[in-house]
Order: structure tokens, then sequence, then C-alpha cells
């Protein structure tokens, strides 16, 4: 059967029983199918499966898709499926969507897991969800990123978001990320000793 015709069929079942059946076929195959579904269905029906193949389908789907599908789900279940998905597939999926749903979810994760992802985002992307995130949880984070990438983060942000996150954040750490060459908020200036 066909994807779309598949769709159709799956469609008009409980979304439970969905999970079920979608539950014992290839996730490359599950992904082809939700793909052509509504995405309020697949949304549904993700809310009803295991969490580690729900991480295995939407891993096989196209990212737009995929941020569409889990901007309908619970937050705290797409931070589960999410954590154990690649962090650099993560980062393309949160691409796609709203810097507020993002932050709502990066609210869910582990802070180590939600370095990883930020740290394979593009730095201007991290500096708009940081900039809605709550303020204690971005110097957190940033506190485990590479200092060069929370310099670059750092300069496409709001110079009051800055100095609020900075605040938060170890003196010893600010130091690091403040260090003249790292580009981005730490520029390229000199300094003489």
């Amino acid at each position: 059967m066909e994807p779309a015709a598949a769709a159709q069929a799956l469609g008009a079942m409980d979304p439970t029983m969905v999970a079920q059946v979608l539950g014992a076929m290839d996730p490359a195959r599950v992904a082809q199918v939700l793909g052509a579904m509504d995405p309020a269905m697949v949304a549904q029906v993700c809310e009803a499966m295991d969490p580690a193949r729900v991480a295995q389908v939407l891993g096989a789907m196209d990212p737009a898709r995929v941020a569409q599908v889990i901007g309908m789900m619970d937050p705290a279940r797409v931070a589960q499926v999410l954590g154990m998905m690649d962090p650099a597939r993560v980062a393309q999926v949160l691409g796609a969507m709203d810097p507020a749903r993002v932050a709502q979810v990066l609210g869910e994760m582990d802070p180590a897991r939600v370095a990883q992802v930020l740290g394979a985002m593009d730095p201007a992307r991290v500096a708009q969800v940081c900039g809605v995130m709550d303020p204690a949880r971005v110097a957190q984070v940033l506190g485990m990123m590479d200092p060069a990438r929370v310099a670059q983060v750092l300069g496409a942000m709001d110079p009051a978001r800055v100095a609020q996150v900075l605040g938060m954040m170890d003196p010893a750490r600010v130091a690091q990320v403040l260090r003249p060459g790292l580009g981005g908020f730490g520029g390229g200036e000199t300094t003489n000793p």
C-alpha cells in the first residue's frame, strides 16, 4: 500500500491503535506514512507511541514536518523524544520552530543536553532562543558550552539581556567568554598587559 493510502486508512482510526499498528513497522516506512498524514493526527499518534520509537521515526522525517508535529505535542514529551535523537538533528528541527516554543521545550530538557543541542545550532538562532528563555537557565546552559561559541551567541543578543545573563554566570567563566579574539562578543580586541 502506498504511504498516502495507508495514511488515509489509518487516519480514520484511534491514534492509540494507529500507534500500535505502526509500532510493528520499519521506522522509515512509518515516517513515510506519517509524512502523508494530518499533522494533528501524527502528534496524537506520537503521544501514544513509545518515546524511543518516536525518536527513530522522527529522525527519518523532514525536519520542517517534525517541527510542525512536535509543535502540537506536550513539551515534556517532546523533550523526552528529542533527548533520544542526535543533537545536530534536534538543532535542525528546532531551527524550524518558533523561538518561544523552542525555549519551552528546552526548559524541559537536561541542561547538558540543551548545551549540546544549542552547540549544533546557528549562533544567531541560539541568540533568538536565549532571548526568550529564563535568564538563569540561559546562564546555566551557556556555562556548559565552548567559550568561543558562547561569545558568538552573546554577540548576537540584546546587550541588556547579555548583561543579565553574564551577571548570573560564574565570574571565571565570564572572563573566559570575554577573552579577546573569540569572535562575536569577545570581538577581536587586543589588550595591553
